[in-house]
């Protein structure tokens, strides 16, 4: 049984996103951000989504439908209003998702995806993390998809 078929979160789609939680995205503004995985296999990151929403209080999620053009990645955005949680989420990934192919990048600030940033260099709880690179940045250029403004 998938985890979308326990009903523990709302779900629904859209043209570019799956999302979880709460219906309207909050406005934080700049302050606010996301923690962003990856994965080879969407289900993964569906998981993580109603977990963090669920069991750890996050508000909403999205999980895009299909991998950029070229790539083979899907992406998890776990919405929050500030990236004072990010040890949390860290220390949560190396304890119960990181022995499945994910890959947590770590905290984007609404502020940087605003200037359309790039995922190398996010931010990281444990700062000898944020020197160990995962491998190439899935994204990096990422310019030709419609909605990279919005991850």
């Amino acid at each position: 049984m998938s985890v979308l078929d326990q009903h523990l979160v709302p779900t629904w789609r859209g043209n570019y996103w799956r999302w979880f939680g709460q219906t309207h995205p909050p406005s934080w503004g700049e302050r606010g951000g996301k923690f962003l995985y990856f994965a080879r296999d969407p289900e993964l990151l569906y998981g993580i989504a109603v977990v963090e929403i669920h069991d750890h209080g996050f508000k909403i999620a999205k999980v895009c439908l299909r991998p950029r053009t070229g790539k083979v990645d899907y992406v998890l955005c776990l919405y929050a209003e500030t990236a004072d949680r990010l040890a949390e989420v860290e220390a949560r990934f190396e304890t119960e998702y990181e022995a499945h192919p994910v890959v947590f990048r770590g905290w984007k600030s609404n502020a940087l995806t605003a200037r359309r940033a790039r995922t190398r260099g996010l931010r990281r709880a444990d700062p000898v993390l944020d020197k160990r690179q995962v491998g190439p940045d899935p994204w990096a250029d990422a310019d030709d998809d419609p909605w990279m403004d919005v991850l």
